[in-house]
C-alpha cells in the first residue's frame, strides 16, 4: 500500500476541502494495479450548512458590525476561564465518556472546511463574513447523517467485512497481540508530519487518546458483530442502528433536558425539518448549542492503572495527530483505556457545563496546535469569534423563535459574577448581557440548570438537530416501526456501557469486596408498601395520596403532579445523598422507556398501590391494575401480570411555551 505524502489535518487550522479530495485522488492513483489485503470502506461528499432559524438574519438579531466587537469578544472568551484562587466547582453526574462521545458524533457530522481560509480570527483585517458568501463558499466536509461516515469513510482500512484494527506495543516496544490502537501507516522519517498517521475515517478522532480508544471501540464492535454471522453491510447497517439508540436514549437524556427530548421523539420535530433528500447541518447548533462539550472537559483524568492522573496534555501527547506518541512506533499497552473509570460507577465524571473552561484549554499551541496567541489558541475566543463571522443570531432572538423564556440581564449577570469580576466586566463592557452570544448563553443558561445539563435553548436546539439528523440518516431507527436494539444484553436496551461490552474492551464483572447493592425495584417496592402500610393506619393520608396519584395520572408523566407525586419514591443511595437525575428519570418516566412492560409495572405498582387505602375499592379510577411483579395486589387482591399503557398527556399542545 502506497501513501501520498501529504501532512496531517490539523483540528484547529481547518485544511482546505480541495487538499482532503486530491489526497483520496493521489491514494487512488498511487495504488492502482496494486493487489491490496484490505478495500476502502466507503467515499463521502459535501453537503451544506444552513441557519436553523434563517429569519433571524437581520440586524436586530445579530451582534453589531463595529470594530471594537472583536476586542470585546475576546476580552470575554480569556475570562472565561476557571478561577485559579477559587475550589473547583463539583462534578456534573455525567460519566466523563460521554464528554468523548460527544466529541465523537461531532466527527461524524460536521467538518467546516472554509471559512478560516476567508477569514483569519487574528488578522487585523478580521470580517463578519457576507451571508453570499456563507450561502455559497462553507460546505460541510461530512454527511450531517448519524451514519459513522467517520469511522467508514476512507481511508479507513478493512479486510473483507472486517475493520481493520492497529495493535499494541509491550514492554519491550514489540508488536503485541492486543488489537487496541488505531490502524496507522508506518514510520516516516522524511516526512515526519506523516509519521504514524492513523488510517481513520476522519484523522480528528486520533486527537487524543480518549477519543481514538473510543473509535477503536467502534471498530472492535463492528468486527463482533461480523463474528455473529454479518457481512460487511449488515454489521455496518447493525453498529449504525445501535449508534443511533446511543445518541437517543442514553447521550441526549444525560445532557439534555429529557422531557424536551421525549417531546421531540413523541411529538415530532418542530424547528429542524430539512427535505429527505436534503440534509444540512444548522450553524446554530454546529457553532454554537453543541460546543457546550468544551466546557465538560477536565484538566486530567484517572485514566488506568498504571496512569491514575493522566493529564490533557499526556493524552494528546500519546497520537500522531496531536503529538508524536512518545516516538514509539505504536501505542504501548500501558495506555489502553479502563473505559470502567469514564462510564456510570466510575471516578471520573465531566466538569459542569458553566461559562468557565478548562486553564488547559487556553493554550492549544501545547496540543500541537500550531496557532498564534491570544487568540486563536484560545478555544473560548475562537469560539466567539467565528460565531460572531458567521453571522449566528443573539440568544434573546433565538429564544423568541424558539418560544421560550429567556434569562434576565441580571440572571446572566449573575452567573458571570460567580465565575470572576474579569467576567462580569467583559460582559458589561460589550452589553452582552442584553445581546448575548449564543455560545456563552447556552453555558450560562445550563450553569443554572438542574442536575447540570443544558437549560431550555441548549436542549432544544442540541435535541432537534441531533433527533431530526437521526431521522434523516440511512438506517434510521425512528423511521422503523418499533425498531429496538439486539445486540446488549437484555432485549430492547443498549448504552455505551453496552457497546464497550460488544467490543470487548470492557469486562462487567463484580467486585467481590463491596457489599451487594439491593435491587433497585427491590427498593422501590418497599417505599410503596410502607407508603401502603401507613395509609391503612390514617385515613387521612390515604386521602391525601389518592388525590395527589388521580392528579398524577391524569396528568401524564410530563406533568408536574407526576413529579411531585412519584418525588416520594426517588431513590437516594445512601440516605440522604442528593437525588441521582439517572434514577429520578428512570422512576418517572423521562428516560424514554416508557412502553418498556418491566418498568411500566413498577410505576403502575406505585401509582396504584398509593391511591389504595382504606376506602379505596379494589379496582380502581382510570382503569390502572395493581402489577408488581407477583407480589400482592395493592388491596390485598392478586392482580394479573399485564402490562399497562403509558399515561396520556393531557394540558398545552406542543408549541406553548414551555417555563423553566
Amino acid at each position: 500500500m502506497k501513501y501520498p505524502r501529504q501532512p496531517p489535518i490539523t483540528h484547529g487550522v481547518i485544511p482546505p476541502l480541495e487538499r482532503l479530495t486530491g489526497a483520496k485522488k493521489q491514494v487512488r492513483k498511487l495504488n492502482e494495479g496494486i493487489e491490496m489485503p484490505f478495500s476502502f470502506a466507503v467515499t463521502g461528499n459535501t453537503t451544506r450548512f444552513d441557519y436553523l432559524l434563517p429569519q433571524l438574519q437581520t440586524r436586530d438579531c445579530l451582534l453589531p458590525e463595529i470594530p471594537a466587537m472583536h476586542r470585546l469578544l475576546c476580552d470575554l472568551g480569556n475570562s472565561m476561564v476557571e478561577p485559579e484562587d477559587q475550589p473547583p466547582r463539583p462534578d456534573s453526574s455525567i460519566p466523563s465518556a460521554y464528554t468523548y462521545f460527544g466529541q465523537f458524533l461531532d466527527h461524524d457530522v460536521t467538518f467546516e472546511a472554509k471559512s478560516e481560509e476567508m477569514v483569519k480570527l487574528s488578522d487585523d483585517a478580521f470580517r463578519v463574513l457576507t451571508s453570499e458568501e456563507i450561502r455559497t463558499r462553507i460546505v460541510n466536509g461530512r454527511t450531517p447523517a448519524v451514519d459513522l461516515d467517520n469511522v467508514y469513510y476512507q481511508p479507513a482500512p478493512r479486510d473483507r467485512s472486517r475493520m481493520v484494527l492497529g495493535f499494541v506495543a509491550g514492554p519491550d516496544g514489540t508488536r503485541t497481540d492486543k488489537a487496541n490502537d488505531l490502524p496507522r501507516k508506518p514510520r516516516n522519517e522524511e516526512n515526519p508530519k506523516d509519521d504514524r498517521a492513523a488510517l481513520i475515517g476522519d484523522k480528528r478522532n486520533d486527537e487524543n487518546l480518549v477519543i481514538a480508544q473510543l473509535h477503536v471501540a467502534f471498530l472492535r464492535a463492528h468486527n463482533a458483530i461480523v463474528r455473529r454471522g454479518c457481512n460487511f453491510d449488515e454489521a455496518r447497517q447493525l453498529l449504525r442502528q445501535h449508534y443511533q439508540w446511543i445518541v437517543v436514549k442514553d447521550f441526549l437524556p444525560r445532557i439534555c433536558d429529557p422531557l424536551i427530548v421525549n417531546e421531540i421523539l413523541l411529538g415530532g420535530n418542530r424547528f429542524f425539518r430539512p427535505d429527505a433528500d436534503d440534509l444540512f447541518m444548522p450553524f446554530e447548533f454546529s457553532v454554537a448549542a453543541y460546543r457546550f462539550g468544551h466546557s465538560m472537559v477536565r484538566e486530567a483524568y484517572h485514566y488506568n492503572a498504571n496512569f491514575p492522573r493522566a493529564t490533557l496534555l499526556d493524552l494528546f501527547t500519546l497520537t500522531a495527530f496531536s503529538g508524536t506518541l512518545r516516538d514509539f512506533d505504536r501505542l504501548p499497552e500501558s495506555w489502553i483505556i479502563d473505559w470502567k473509570n469514564f462510564i456510570d460507577g466510575g471516578s471520573n465524571f465531566a466538569r459542569p457545563i458553566d461559562t468557565e473552561l478548562s486553564r488547559e484549554l487556553f493554550d492549544l499551541r501545547s496540543f500541537g496546535k500550531p496557532m498564534p496567541l491570544p487568540v486563536e489558541a484560545r478555544l473560548p475566543v475562537r469560539n466567539l469569534l467565528r460565531g460572531y463571522m458567521l453571522r449566528l443570531p443573539v440568544a434573546q432572538a433565538v429564544a423568541g423563535a424558539l418560544d421560550l423564556r429567556i434569562m434576565t440581564p441580571a440572571e446572566i449577570e449573575e452567573v458571570a459574577r460567580n465565575v470572576s469580576d474579569e467576567q462580569l466586566n467583559a460582559l458589561r463592557a460589550g452589553d452582552f448581557a442584553r445581546r448575548t452570544p449564543l455560545w456563552y448563553y447556552i453555558l450560562a443558561e445550563a450553569a443554572v440548570a438542574p442536575f447540570g445539563r443544558l437549560g431550555p435553548i441548549g436542549s432544544t436546539i442540541v435535541a432537534e438537530v441531533l433527533i431530526g439528523l437521526v431521522r434523516g440518516s440511512k438506517d434510521s431507527i425512528l423511521r422503523k416501526k418499533d425498531w429496538k436494539p439486539t445486540l446488549g444484553p437484555a432485549p430492547g436496551r443498549f448504552s455505551l456501557r453496552d457497546l464497550f461490552v460488544l467490543a470487548g474492551v470492557l469486562t462487567e464483572t463484580p467486585d467481590p469486596t463491596q457489599p451487594r447493592r439491593t435491587n433497585m425495584s427491590t427498593r422501590i417496592i418497599d417505599k410503596a408498601r410502607a407508603k401502603r402500610a401507613q395509609m391503612v393506619k390514617d385515613a387521612s393520608v390515604a386521602g391525601v395520596n389518592m388525590t395527589m396519584a388521580v392528579a398524577a395520572l391524569k396528568g401524564g408523566i410530563r406533568s408536574p403532579e407526576w413529579r411531585a407525586y412519584m418525588m416520594q419514591f426517588v431513590e437516594q443511595d445512601p440516605p440522604g445523598t442528593p437525588v441521582d437525575p439517572r434514577r429520578l428519570d428512570r422512576l418517572l418516566g423521562t428516560d424514554n422507556t416508557l412502553g418498556d412492560p418491566e418498568l411500566d409495572r413498577k410505576r403502575a405498582y406505585l401509582a396504584s398501590n398509593a391511591i389504595c387505602g382504606p376506602a379505596t375499592p379494589n379496582t380502581f379510577t382510570l382503569g390502572v391494575l395493581t402489577i408488581d411483579d407477583g407480589l400482592d395486589g395493592g388491596c390485598g387482591q392478586p392482580t394479573p401480570a399485564t402490562s399497562i399503557a403509558p399515561p396520556r398527556k393531557v394540558g398545552k399542545k406542543r408549541g406553548a411555551k414551555r417555563r423553566r
